[in-house]
């Protein structure tokens, strides 16, 4: 079940990458990034009321379509704000944050499901989360870096 549940996840995932590729390149990251975050806590709040096994194979099966392309998205977007010959450094900063928040979601999750004993409720702190990154992303505006 195991092995099917990563297949249905990654084929999903690749669906969803080149399914929102071209709305990525019409309409921006920044919108793509949008969309995703709000598709996000869509399935988060899902992933809650999911009740059987079916459902949760639906809910993953979704949640698969979002993967891929808030990864691209999210990597194109972040290059815009980076001045010429300062990459290396600022995607170093890039993976930094990146492997914290990989610590610190999980980390969240756990502690509440330990303490609360409750695992659903856990995934909505996800959501909560994902909204915060919904507001903060809203007040950045799509201007490209300049050296001075």
């Amino acid at each position: 079940e195991l092995i099917i549940l990563f297949i249905l996840v990654q084929t999903t995932a690749l669906i969803g990458s080149f399914g929102l590729a071209r709305l990525s390149d019409t309409r921006g990251p920044k919108f793509i990034i949008i969309i995703s975050l709000a598709f996000w806590i869509i399935i988060t709040i899902l992933a809650y009321l999911a009740d059987s096994k079916s459902a949760f194979y639906m809910v993953a099966g979704l949640a698969g379509l979002g993967l891929g392309v808030i990864q691209a998205s999210s990597r194109a977007f972040y290059a815009y704000f980076i001045p010429e010959g300062y990459e290396n450094e600022y995607f170093g900063i890039y993976s930094l944050v990146g492997k914290t928040s990989a610590v610190l979601g999980p980390l969240i999750f756990g502690t509440l499901s330990k303490n609360t004993g409750n695992q659903r409720l856990s995934i909505l702190s996800v959501s909560i989360l994902f909204s915060m990154g919904l507001l903060i992303l809203s007040g950045v505006k799509e201007q490209k870096a300049k050296i001075d």
